[in-house]
């Protein structure tokens, strides 16, 4: 049995992308700002390819030599070794000038199968490289509270590592006695002089309960200088990107703000103060100052590094044969500097087949002044009018939950080390809770929640459980997020449509969805928790054919009616397997996410018995088996001071039922344990000497 578990952990691959080289450096930056990194990919002939590990993202100082092969590895199932045969190219790359650079590693086996794998090299100057803080964010006391002004702030710097206590704040126009918004900022600076400052709103109100609007997401704001004022409308296009407002009353204000900008000089170099106000039905006001800098185009890094958003992409459906639909309807790009880009979209529809049935993936480009490129992907879905209302049912309700799959990073020592995906499931005021897998999130310093956007936020892990391989994640955000129902899978059929949601291979490829069908129930899988090559624990798990990668885990598994009915979490990689996918089963997820909320770990019913199966006793004449017991677990020994102990359990006892479960197998005996935590109480029944009693235990 040893044997066949290993050999089952084996080919399972826990589905999470590690290694992502998108650089964090603060809580607003899109993830969208530097190249996109994809995992390696084969281009298969039949036969398995070649793997290529040990690329890593880079950064060296402007002139230092690039070495690029050192730890790199190519291993073939059958050449071996062909690490020699791994061809770079990084023609792009420039040694002499700051910037981000996209390398490409090549190698291909002797089955002509060509693998191909990506890392980024940051060339840098060191001497002007500038700390960074983060955890800046709005703060709100009530009258006379002195707020705590570095909680949750901390800034780091490359060279000279935690810098958060020689932070300094700037607060003297804070009056706690006055009701108000006041603006704040938080200053760094490194051994090398190079300096940073972040700004925020301290808002002191009545009460902390007060009912005034609120207004999110503003930042500083940093623009390039032109000769002539910007059209209003592009101009206010950019001063209200990502803000929004609400109110406890009235919900969504954000149509609703005004923005102040009239002392604001655009063609002159220069600091200036701008207001965002919105007022609620009641008649109260809420005011945010924040400031803009104009600056010349050479004096700043940010604006020319930020790429154009392309907005209102959506989804189609077309009947095989029919015409492509107007594809731009809806659909714009504005950038930061160059305003609106909308005639400059070019769109890539790779590989569309219309007379084809199938789901394609179309792409949507531009370009700004500066070489920035900004994406955004939609699907185009040809389909068979016979298949017309199953396929309608399906969009419908992906559409319904599809905000409420949201992606998930892993940072540790200021890079993403992971990506997975995550579900909504949740909701309290502004608090959404998002549950994803334990592995996406382990070792992590800080986590991300991604929106479809690639903005991403940080959240607050509330706490993981290796062993069911769950985590919980708190995010505040005033988005409208869906909140994902919870279905009794005790109820779910072999054969009912499937659906995964979540972003496989990274964020390239964000919110993919793929259909299949329930292929099993109950499936119990070996799994190495901590991959170091033992089985740890077997998981009951669903099974389904939705296909599913790297980059689904934590990601949703539902059914026809936009019902949550698992979090994927593994698939089985063989050479001869297709389509073997696992989902954590509701039950189960219900369960851990609830002692995650409330006690930050899983809180676990013990025995407190050692047993061995029936089944493997039968024939020892060792043991007195009675001969119409065939299952069942065989108690070993009783630990005093246990909820065996104190029920009077014996050696020699057969366990055969605990409540309403037939227990046929320790392993069985193990995963009903999982529903139970300390203190619940459970009826046992069990044989002792050829007679069936049963006896209630007490859980500690």
């Amino acid at each position: 049995m040893n044997k066949i578990k290993q050999c089952i952990m084996l080919i399972i691959t826990l589905l999470f992308i590690a290694g992502c080289d998108e650089l964090i450096t603060g809580d607003s930056v899109e993830l969208n700002q530097q190249p996109k990194l994809t995992a390696s990919h084969t281009q298969n002939t039949g036969s398995q390819g070649p793997t290529i590990t040990g690329t890593r993202q880079m950064t060296i100082a402007v002139g230092e030599q690039l070495d690029l092969l050192t730890g790199v590895q190519a291993i073939d199932p059958e050449d071996g070794d062909i690490t020699d045969r791994i061809s770079v190219d990084n023609s792009n790359v420039n040694l002499t000038i700051p910037g981000h650079y996209l390398v490409t590693y090549m190698v291909s086996d002797s089955d002509g199968n060509l693998t191909t794998a990506y890392t980024l090299v940051e060339v840098e100057e060191h001497e002007n490289t500038k700390p960074i803080i983060v955890g800046v964010s709005k703060i709100q006391v009530g009258l006379g509270e002195t707020p705590d002004l570095l909680d949750g702030i901390r800034a780091s710097d490359l060279e000279d590592g935690d810098l958060t206590d020689q932070i300094t704040i700037n607060d003297q126009n804070v009056d706690i006695n006055q009701k108000g918004s006041y603006l704040i900022s938080y200053t760094v600076t490194d051994t090398a002089g190079d300096s940073r400052t972040e700004y925020t709103i301290v808002e002191v109100v009545s009460d902390v309960s007060d009912h005034a609007p609120t207004i999110t997401g503003i930042n500083a704001i940093t623009l390039t200088v032109t000769d002539t004022p910007r059209d209003p409308s592009v101009l206010e296009t950019d001063l209200l990107y990502n803000i929004s407002a609400t109110d406890p009353e009235d919900g969504d204000l954000t149509k609703e703000i005004v923005v102040n900008y009239s002392m604001l000089d655009q063609t002159t170099p220069g600091t200036y103060l701008i207001h965002y106000q919105v007022e609620d039905g009641d008649g109260h006001k809420t005011t945010v100052p924040t400031l803009v800098t104009v600056v010349n185009s050479k004096e700043t890094n940010l604006d020319s590094t930020i790429p154009p958003v392309i907005t209102g992409v959506q989804d189609f459906m077309v009947t095989v044969g029919s015409d492509l639909p107007n594809l731009l309807e809806g659909v714009t790009a504005i950038d930061n500097s160059d305003g609106d880009l909308t005639s400059d979209i070019i769109i890539n529809k790779n590989n569309l087949d219309l007379n084809t049935v199938g789901v394609y993936m179309i792409t949507y480009e531009v370009t700004d002044s500066d070489g920035n490129l900004g994406k955004a992907v939609a699907l185009v879905r040809v389909y068979d009018e016979l298949t017309t209302t199953n396929q309608t049912s399906i969009v419908q309700t992906v559409e319904t939950v599809y905000d409420g799959i949201v992606g998930v990073t892993n940072t540790q020592s200021g890079q993403i080390a992971s990506t997975g995906s995550g579900v909504v499931y949740k909701q309290d005021g502004n608090d959404y809770y998002i549950v994803t897998n334990h592995h996406v999130v382990d070792g992590a310093e800080s986590v991300e929640i991604v929106y479809k956007d690639l903005r991403y936020q940080v959240g607050e892990l509330l706490g993981s459980d290796a062993k069911t391989d769950l985590a919980v994640i708190r995010i505040t955000t005033t988005k409208d997020l869906p909140v994902l129902n919870m279905r009794d899978t005790s109820t779910l059929k072999l054969g009912e449509t499937a659906i995964a949601i979540g972003s496989p291979l990274g964020f390239e490829y964000y919110g993919s969805v793929t259909t299949g069908v329930i292929s099993g129930l109950d499936r119990y899988v070996a799994v190495d928790t901590d991959n170091d090559g033992q089985v740890d624990t077997e998981s009951v798990l669903i099974q389904h054919d939705v296909a599913i990668s790297p980059g689904n885990s934590g990601g949703a598994l539902i059914d026809q009616n936009g019902n949550l009915i698992g979090i994927n979490v593994l698939k089985i990689v063989e050479e001869k397997v297709s389509n073997m996918g696992f989902a954590i089963p509701i039950r189960t997820v219900k369960r851990v996410v609830s002692d995650i909320e409330m006690y930050g770990s899983v809180q676990r019913a013990y025995l407190g018995i050692m047993a061995t199966d029936v089944s493997a006793l039968i024939d020892d004449p060792n043991y007195s088996i009675p001969s119409d017991i065939t299952s069942g677990v065989y108690i070993e020994t009783v630990q005093t001071d246990t909820a065996a102990a104190k029920a009077q359990l014996q050696v020699g006892d057969i366990i055969v039922g605990l409540d309403q479960y037939e227990i046929d197998s320790m392993r069985k005996l193990k995963s009903v344990l999982e529903y139970y935590r300390p203190g619940d109480q459970a009826l046992i029944t069990y044989n002792r000497n050829g007679v069936e009693d049963s006896v209630y235990v007490l859980f500690k």
